[in-house]
């Protein structure tokens, strides 16, 4: 077996593995398993990238080191998004990032509006084994879908990841939809994102373009960082909740 065969079996599996990841994000309620599916989609990718650099163009190994920033920040990220604690008078920057990136704290929280463990939740979502049989009408929609719309260029090796970043994208539409709170809708919207990541990874191969990708999606993930400290902090603080059905009202 050369090369070539090596990175298209391995390439295979990394997007079978995107695509189940995508599947648990949908079925979970639990936020911590949402972000731990998340978090191994991101090293599936980063496995994805790393195959890619040796197949194509070493810039792509750029891209692997950007996935794999994101992988070892992401948990704290969203517990900075969960604790919504001012900075006192006299505190150091250092102390006041530690106390709003502390995990266990912010575990406490998202238990707290767990709607499972909440009975005056009173929200009506798709249960999880429905959730799951929808998204993987989804992913069948999306073979389709790109059986339809690819060009023969794509007929090959490349097809299976077409369908697995169109079913990324469906999915992760599907969450934020289906979200019971303005995290989980996060984590679609993180979902949709790698789906688009996978598209871009599969379909490029000239290196001036693995560059301007590389760019733009450092532009992207940098956007979405600045979303998340100083948007989903603000609206929990207004409302006191993380239900989306809690955001209708904003205070100015």
């Amino acid at each position: 077996m050369n090369i070539t065969d090596f990175v298209s079996i391995g390439t295979n599996i990394v997007v079978i593995c995107a695509v189940l990841t995508a599947l648990y994000n949908a079925f979970t309620r639990s936020l911590q398993s949402k972000i731990n599916s998340y978090r191994l989609q991101i090293l599936a990718l980063a496995l994805l990238a790393t195959l890619r650099a040796n197949d194509t163009t070493p810039w792509f190994f750029g891209v692997a080191i950007i996935l794999l920033v994101q992988f070892f920040i992401i948990p704290r990220l969203i517990a900075g998004v969960t604790n919504i604690e001012q900075r006192q008078p006299g505190q150091s920057l250092l102390s006041f990032l530690r106390q709003r990136s502390d995990i266990v704290k912010a575990r406490s929280i998202w238990l707290q509006f767990n709607p499972e463990d909440d009975p005056g939740a009173n929200i009506v979502r798709a249960g999880p084994l429905t959730s799951l049989i929808f998204s993987t009408a989804l992913v069948i929609v999306a073979y389709f879908v790109a059986s339809q719309v690819a060009p023969l260029a794509l007929a090959g090796k490349n097809f299976d990841g077409l369908v697995a970043s169109l079913a990324l994208l469906l999915i992760g539409l599907f969450i934020m939809i289906n979200a019971y709170d303005t995290l989980a809708q996060t984590m679609g919207l993180l979902v949709m994102e790698n789906g688009l990541f996978l598209a871009a990874v599969i379909v490029i191969g000239d290196p001036t373009l693995v560059l301007a990708f590389l760019f733009s999606m450092f532009a992207w993930y940098t956007l979405t960082l600045i979303i998340l400290v100083t948007f989903l902090p603000r609206l929990r603080q207004y409302s006191g909740s993380i239900y989306v059905k809690d955001q209708k009202i904003l205070k100015e």
